[in-house]
């Protein structure tokens, strides 16, 4: 086969026999080229790839790269790479972004990458990792930062000087800002040592202006983006914050029947809870609320159905389930009078030990209905197995009780022998002796239960 120039996006071949190699990639059963050059097919190995009279240029970890603020998150700002300083080649495209995490700006606490960085600013950055994904930063080197930078207001370049901790301004109107500065600023390639990056003021306290508009919070520096543009006539679109508040902001929800589900299982997610609640009706909606920092569930969630019916259907069949070893319990969440706590059911608690594993709640009900009247029956589960912790609560009537543990207080079940005492409300028991007094493991699964506070 003849040399053929092929170049980017160019489909080559769509045939199964073939594989892709340098410079091609096989997409939706077509090979595609990636760069320009000369087509090449092996036909030993029957791979297919694009020869080029220059190598590729690939970062590498230590070099500095020039590019453009594209994106800014809450955590990380996205850099579109315009080219590996001092190589004019153009880039593959899988290099043609970079990610710079907030941490990695400068040395100086910073809350979010729009505290140092701006749209469309001009930066040197430096790449720390390069695969799967290229990953840059600017902090402690003063080659690294920005070079150039507009005023968001009117679209002037702005110019250094060190105000505190304003160090760019406009000279046209009244802007001024933060940047994290390259020595570079202003002049390109060149550097000046002791130049606009010794502007950055690092490890040093924020001003008290500064501090302000960091309490204002990581959704409210929208504003400040939303800002910046030059005044073309363009639309102002207000860029959407990565996880801003989260999968935990609420008040953007879908409407409807509303409830409130607590006591999740960590192993608990959104996909699960809506899977097990999906059986009892519509679920429009669902929810595992999630701490900010760790990403961990907070134990409780919300589903929202479509009608009132299907809600009140869930919290008959769901209150009190168990899931992954754990009782959860459903409430109406729109339901201000109600209390979402477990109320601690009237009568004479009873603490029954040495359980076996399969006796269930069910099965000890049974048992103790002999000898009292049960009000309710509770055994606390592993969280991790889901099975019986070997023992359980019994509340009977105050007039049965006594007769219930002397019946039962060293009988077996199952070839096991119980132990059946009273408790009191505060945890203690009514026991003269101290020689079975409460264990921790059982002080726990009364918290387990909401029986303690």
């Amino acid at each position: 086969m003849g040399a053929t120039f092929i170049t980017p996006g160019e489909i080559i071949e769509n045939s199964s026999n073939l594989t892709p190699g340098e410079g091609t990639i096989k997409q939706d059963g077509n090979i595609i080229a990636m760069v320009s050059g000369n087509l090449n097919i092996d036909s030993n190995s029957n791979t297919v790839s694009i020869k080029n009279s220059e190598n590729l240029p690939i970062p590498k970890i230590g070099d500095y790269l020039i590019g453009i603020v594209d994106r800014l998150g809450e955590k990380a700002a996205t850099i579109k790479i315009i080219q590996i300083e001092g190589d004019e080649r153009s880039i593959l495209p899988e290099h043609q972004y970079a990610d710079i995490y907030v941490a990695g700006i400068v040395d100086r606490f910073l809350p979010a990458p729009v505290d140092a960085m701006r749209r469309r600013d001009i930066v040197r950055v430096k790449v720390i990792e390069n695969s799967p994904v290229l990953k840059v930063n600017t902090r402690d080197d003063e080659k690294c930062g920005v070079l150039s930078a507009l005023c968001p207001q009117c679209g002037e370049s702005l110019y250094a000087e060190p105000k505190e901790d304003h160090n760019v301004h406009c000279p046209q109107c009244d802007y001024s800002g933060y940047r994290v500065l390259s020595n570079g600023f202003g002049q390109g390639y060149n550097l000046t040592k002791g130049g606009p990056a010794s502007y950055n003021r690092l490890k040093q306290r924020w001003s008290k202006e500064f501090d302000e508009i960091f309490k204002a919070g990581i959704p409210a520096r929208s504003v400040l983006i939303r800002a910046d543009h030059r005044f073309d006539g363009r639309n102002i679109i207000r860029p959407n914050f990565e996880g801003a508040g989260g999968n935990n902001r609420r008040n953007e929800r879908p409407k409807g029947a509303k409830l409130f589900v607590g006591g999740l299982a960590r192993s608990v997610d959104t996909k699960r809870l809506k899977e097990l609640f999906s059986k009892h009706g519509d679920v429009i909606d669902a929810i595992v609320m999630t701490d900010k920092e760790t990403g961990n569930s907070r134990g409780f969630g919300f589903v929202t159905y479509s009608g009132k019916a299907s809600a009140k259907t869930a919290i008959s069949e769901l209150h009190k389930f168990e899931l992954d070893g754990r009782k959860i319990t459903v409430n109406d969440a729109d339901d201000k009078s109600s209390d979402k706590r477990q109320k601690k059911p009237s009568g004479t608690k009873i603490f029954v030990g040495g359980l076996p594993w399969d006796v269930n709640e069910k099965k000890l009900k049974e048992i103790f209905s002999k000898h009292c009247e049960v009000i309710d029956v509770s055994i606390p589960l592993n969280r991790e197995t889901g099975k019986s912790r070997g023992f359980g609560f019994v509340t009977a009537s105050e007039s049965s009780a006594k007769k219930a543990i002397k019946a039962l207080d060293g009988s077996e079940i199952n070839g096991r022998k119980i132990g059946v005492r009273e408790s009191d409300n505060k945890g203690g028991q009514k026991r003269k002796d101290n020689k079975n007094s409460r264990s921790n493991r059982e002080m726990q699964a009364r918290r387990d239960e909401g029986f303690e506070g």
